[in-house]
């Protein structure tokens, strides 16, 4: 279980590593973000359905995404990336859902499985 130690629409910036699936991390990060605050979301190989559930996500929470920039953080690493995403719009209610149903049942996009 995640414990949040900050308020709600209190954070200007959510940094993530190896926590969840693009869907899932958004729902996390969305309601405690400030609008114009940003998540990074440091990923592997994202493939395209996890990226267009977390778009879908995104959009659905108020965040927009910014960027991918690809990284090396040391030499070898092959496909890590940073996805930044920023708040542009008020969370809306009922989010997050209650503790495990981010994963359990993520977000995702119209054709998605």
């Amino acid at each position: 279980m995640i414990s949040w130690a900050i308020e709600a629409d209190s954070a200007p910036t959510v940094a993530a590593r190896a926590l969840a699936s693009l869907p899932v991390l958004c729902e996390y990060a969305a309601p405690l973000l400030v609008e114009g605050g940003v998540l990074v979301a440091w990923k592997g190989a994202v493939d395209p359905a996890e990226d267009a559930d977390g778009l879908a996500a995104a959009a659905a929470l108020g965040l927009e995404r910014e960027e991918v920039r690809a990284i090396e953080p040391y030499t070898g690493s092959e496909r890590r990336t940073l996805h930044v995403l920023r708040k542009i719009a008020p969370t809306p209610p009922g989010y997050p859902r209650r503790p495990g149903m981010a994963a359990k049942r993520p977000l995702r996009a119209a054709s998605s499985r």
